[in-house]
């Protein structure tokens, strides 16, 4: 991965997989072991590789950059639209060169369509950007073609200076550049230390203020 990529937490996710999918050809070409499973009458509903407790470190230049953790990992790409999923959740922490977590991400479960280079994050999803701001909600997507991430569900984002939420979730993918299109009446932010009270559904709450 370049260094353009360590600066997205969420784009990690992808590389850290296809990572794990090169080594596991490549286990499998070596030690030559043909493993044969039995008739299905529906072979698409069948995992072609089901991998159990993952945890892996990425690098980055020779330095550790990222830790991946999913219990279960499994592909289906004999699907008319082919995907990972990870039905315990994922986790991804990424690391400054001492080893301190500056971001991170987890969902309780996980969907990537490898076609559509898309990601989907849901049940307790929760992310923290490296200006150490935590997003909460309960489903998030991410896609890799638009370098959006977004969400309609409700979503919480919490900073030392402000705390809050709505719908319409929009950011780029960095998790540092976003808005709500439709902030909770009457939640409290701040804007250059002092307090604003948002009025309306219509004023968005985003990073540039």
């Amino acid at each position: 991965m370049g260094k353009d990529a360590g600066n997205t937490i969420i784009k990690s996710i992808t590389a850290a997989f296809l990572a794990v999918v090169m080594l596991l050809s490549f286990a499998s070409c070596r030690k030559e072991k043909k493993e044969f499973i039995a008739s299905f009458t529906n072979k698409d509903s069948v995992p072609v590789m089901d991998t159990r407790g993952m945890s892996m470190l990425v690098s980055d230049s020779g330095v550790t950059r990222y830790r991946f953790k999913a219990q279960v990992w499994q592909v289906y790409d004999r699907k008319r639209d082919p995907y990972w999923y990870f039905p315990n959740g994922v986790y991804v922490e990424q690391f400054d060169t001492l080893l301190n977590v500056e971001a991170s991400i987890e969902s309780d479960t996980a969907w990537y369509y490898s076609d559509a280079k898309l990601w989907e994050l849901r049940g307790h999803v929760r992310v923290m950007n490296r200006k150490g701001e935590k997003f909460t909600g309960e489903e998030l997507f991410w896609n890799e073609k638009a370098h959006l991430v977004y969400s309609d569900k409700l979503m919480m984002i919490e900073s030392d200076s402000s705390y809050v939420y709505g719908y319409g979730f929009e950011s780029d993918q960095n998790m540092t550049d976003y808005h709500i299109k439709n902030p909770h009446k009457g939640e409290l932010y701040y804007v250059n230390d002092s307090v604003s009270t948002v009025k309306s559904d219509s004023v968005p709450i985003n990073t540039k203020l």
